[in-house]
């Protein structure tokens, strides 16, 4: 899984709460990706898509350059 809180910060979202209002979840929701203590199901994997403008097969890569 990609690191999103480095996508975000350089999608223009400084904060997690912009972010999480964004793709319509609590910001504790985004707070837990970010540490790695959950992963987005899939709906909320298709919003990062499109907030990311990248496919969620290039959000599911461990290593982005293999």
């Amino acid at each position: 899984m990609i690191d999103i809180a480095t996508k975000r910060k350089a999608a223009g979202y400084s904060t997690q709460e912009q972010f999480a209002a964004d793709l319509g979840v609590p910001r504790s929701t985004v707070a837990k990706w970010e540490a790695k203590l959950a992963e987005p199901n899939i709906t909320s994997l298709i919003e990062l898509a499109r907030v990311f403008k990248c496919s969620v097969d290039e959000l599911l890569k461990e290593d982005v350059s293999a």
